[in-house]
């Protein structure tokens, strides 16, 4: 008996049939997987969140003023314009800045829980560790245990270094009388702790983003704010992710 041999027509068909198949199954696995991704960063702000927590409960319920502080041996060498755009800093060289002395004090065993899973870019145009300048800033947490010299190692969330009244204040962005300090988490309804800020050029919206609120409840939000390089913006953002705020 002859042996069927499949007709140029009868390939197509079947080539034509798999992509379809594929073209259904591939969002369903990008949706998972960005699930997946969602997840993993919830997981994140709600350990780091904790532990900022339990410091506060240690130091008299205030936060650790270097959280809004690039520079711990001066709080108030850089003005709190400044402190807000660089929350997201873990360290350079070898000292911790920012939400990154939570490992060096003990509050979260290490850096891993720095990195957001949402963001991939982790050296931006510079492509690796060698190609990042001095004084610029990059996302890999796996450097996080070394001697980074003259680099910034950054963190895919962002700490709010401010109370957001305090900022409101007269002369406040530019008057380093504010910087270095702290305050207290007696406000469960504004965010502590977000991913996405350290994005800045937020011009596309609405977003998605994951809050870590004072109370260490972790929600995602919508928001419609435009951030840009402008501290303010960052603070209309803060004001949007205020749970109590009315629609």
């Amino acid at each position: 008996m002859k042996a069927h041999l499949f007709t140029l027509i009868e390939l197509l068909v079947v080539i034509a049939i798999i992509a379809i198949l594929a073209s259904m199954l591939l969002p369903a696995l990008s949706k998972a997987r960005d699930r997946a991704k969602s997840a993993n960063c919830t997981s994140n702000l709600k350990q780091i969140g904790f532990a900022a927590i339990t410091y506060t409960g240690d130091y008299n319920g205030l936060t650790n003023p270097y959280w809004g502080d690039s520079v711990p041996g001066d709080p108030k060498k850089e003005t709190p314009e400044y402190i807000i755009l660089k929350a997201n800093r873990l360290k350079g060289w070898n000292i911790y800045y920012g939400m990154g002395r939570l490992t060096q004090l003990k509050y979260l065993a290490g850096g891993k829980v720095f990195g957001c899973p949402l963001l991939t870019n982790l050296y931006g145009a510079a492509g690796n560790f060698d190609g990042v300048a001095n004084y610029k800033d990059f996302y890999d947490v796996s450097k996080y245990d070394q001697n980074l010299g003259s680099k910034y190692l950054c963190s895919g969330y962002y700490f709010v270094p401010f109370d957001l009244e305090t900022t409101y204040r007269s002369g406040f962005p530019s008057d380093k009388g504010w910087s270095g300090t702290s305050y207290r988490l007696n406000k469960p309804n504004l965010p502590m702790i977000t991913d996405d800020l350290q994005f800045k050029n937020r011009r596309h919206t609405p977003v998605g983003v994951n809050v870590c609120y004072q109370d260490g409840s972790v929600k995602s939000q919508v928001t419609s704010t435009q951030c840009g390089w402008r501290w303010w913006e960052m603070r209309d953002l803060w004001k949007e992710l205020d749970r109590n705020r009315r629609k």
